[in-house]
């Protein structure tokens, strides 16, 4: 990330529990380093973690004299992630049909602190022999409290601007697209490559075709970072970004590699692996992902996931744990317990509960939902012909 001013803020997670707190409000503040520059002098930047006796965590850069409101870039997110699960689900690409369509989705949610989302997605996509294209715009408000009373942030972006081109050797992608390969899904800093919720990024990506069940993706980031996806962020943070995967019948393994170009470190090079394996066949999963980030933070992550849930009443169910150490040039985040749950109703209603505990601190929750239809745009065209 390049930092273009002078500084700025934001929040990630926020809002109080349900439950009562008593005594004095206190303040904890956990110091951490992300590969940030500034443009003149390539100076770091230090970020902050500071959980208040609100039992907001608040992300700052500590120049900062003012913080944006707790909580919604994650919250808004997660539920764009939703909907676009469930395009994902639908939409076929690079099949050597000639097909476009539409879609729109109205997405909103709540949850405690009077944190509340209101927004929609717009996303067309088509695909024409071996080329296809994906582009998403995305419109969400957010109102919570934070330490200046009650706010409202917009986080209005392009969620999704990529071309395919499908060949005979394998698959480049090239624009704003979404990297959601692994198993880790609710922990906010259980993922190497997805670290802070963060998957959509500016990228060039080549799939080859390395035989069946093997799959290796390689890509360079122009940015790792776009605005409002969920963070704002200024300027462009580059790099590379790697990964394996094999599957075999009694495990499925990943290998991660993440690099950041225009940082003060002298070692920005993140190493993970991830695994997923059956504890109950068809009804109970084991998966996490081990390593170290780009700050040479250990990381530790473990999940279940219940197969047998999604067959029997169509939910995905994700049960996390992950942990964050400290490096010699970073503290880490407090560990987290979260539960992810969706639910699909049906092809046009999806539900979402995500419920997460960070050491010491207070539950957070949010309920959220997309709603919203698709056309192809194609039978529409015929059928005005």
């Amino acid at each position: 990330m390049n930092v273009t001013g002078t500084g700025f803020g934001f929040d990630i997670i926020g809002g109080t529990s349900g439950t009562a707190t008593s005594g004095t409000a206190t303040s904890i503040g956990i110091a951490t380093s992300i590969a940030l520059n500034a443009p003149t002098g390539d100076l770091p930047v230090r970020l902050a973690v500071n959980l208040d006796g609100n039992n907001v965590m608040r992300i700052a850069l500590l120049d900062d004299a003012a913080s944006v409101s707790a909580g919604a870039g994650v919250a808004a997110d997660s539920l764009d992630l939703a909907a676009a699960l469930a395009h994902l689900e639908q939409a076929t690409r690079g099949d050597n049909r000639r097909r476009a369509g539409a879609e729109l989705q109205i997405i909103g949610g709540f949850g405690n602190g009077d944190t509340s989302v209101a927004g929609g997605r717009l996303g067309f996509f088509g695909t024409s022999g071996k080329f296809s294209f994906d582009l998403a715009l995305q419109k969400l408000g957010v109102r919570s409290r934070g330490a200046l009373g009650r706010e409202t942030r917009n986080y209005d972006a392009v969620s999704q601007a990529s071309v395919s081109f499908k060949a005979r050797r394998g698959v480049l992608e090239i624009g704003r697209q979404r990297f959601l390969e692994g198993p880790t899904q609710a922990t906010l800093f259980g993922s190497l490559l997805r670290q802070g919720a963060r998957e959509i990024m500016d990228a060039a990506r080549f799939s080859p075709d390395i035989g069946a069940n093997r799959k290796l993706e390689l890509a360079y980031l122009v940015d790792a970072f776009p605005t409002n996806l969920p963070y704002r962020v200024g300027g462009r943070q580059s790099g590379y970004l790697a990964r394996f995967s094999v599957q075999r019948p009694g495990a499925n393994l990943g290998f991660n590699l993440l690099r950041y170009n225009n940082s003060p470190l002298r070692d920005t090079t993140g190493l993970s692996v991830d695994f997923a394996v059956p504890l109950v066949k068809d009804q109970l999963e084991l998966y996490g992902e081990l390593g170290r980030d780009t700050l040479r933070r250990r990381l530790t992550t473990f999940g279940l996931s219940f197969p047998g849930l999604y067959q029997k009443l169509a939910t995905d169910v994700f049960l996390e744990y992950a942990r964050l150490g400290s490096s010699s040039i970073a503290d880490g985040p407090p560990s987290e317990l979260a539960v992810r749950a969706y639910r699909r109703l049906n092809d046009n209603l999806n539900l979402l509960l995500s419920v997460s505990q960070f050491s010491g601190e207070d539950i957070t929750f949010l309920i959220g939902f997309s709603l919203g239809g698709r056309a192809d745009l194609r039978d529409s065209l015929n059928t005005l012909r």
